[in-house]
């Protein structure tokens, strides 16, 4: 193998990687996998002779919406994990009140207790 059919095959087990990281949630591994990515694309455009193959081409745009879906429910998951957090943040700050209509009360618009009540 030599030419563009190499890098596709290097391009193709880089994408593997990454989807790899990112079902094992290894994230830390992200920028090092990435720039392999974008090193194989750049050495893809910098080879002569015949176009990659349209078979080739188009595995590899499945992997990268494998990927991209990926990295999105990674995304959300990320957003999740630091809403959860803050949520146990403002648990530790006492418990919250809310309105008839659901919405949140502040700390200092809250009714006062039962305890200065009576």
């Amino acid at each position: 193998m030599s030419g563009p059919e190499a890098a596709v095959a290097r391009l193709d087990r880089s994408l593997d990687r990454v989807h790899e990281i990112l079902r094992r949630g290894n994230l830390t591994a992200l920028p090092e996998a990435a720039a392999a990515i974008e090193a194989e694309i750049a050495s893809l455009a910098a080879t002569s002779g015949p176009a990659p193959r349209a078979a080739d081409l188009a595995a590899l745009r499945r992997k990268l919406a494998r990927n991209a879906l990926c990295l999105e429910g990674a995304a959300r998951g990320i957003r999740a994990a630091r809403r959860r957090i803050a949520e146990v943040r403002g648990a530790a700050s006492g418990l919250a009140a809310y309105d008839a209509a659901g919405r949140r009360i502040p700390g200092d618009a809250r009714p006062a207790s039962l305890a200065r009540r009576f």
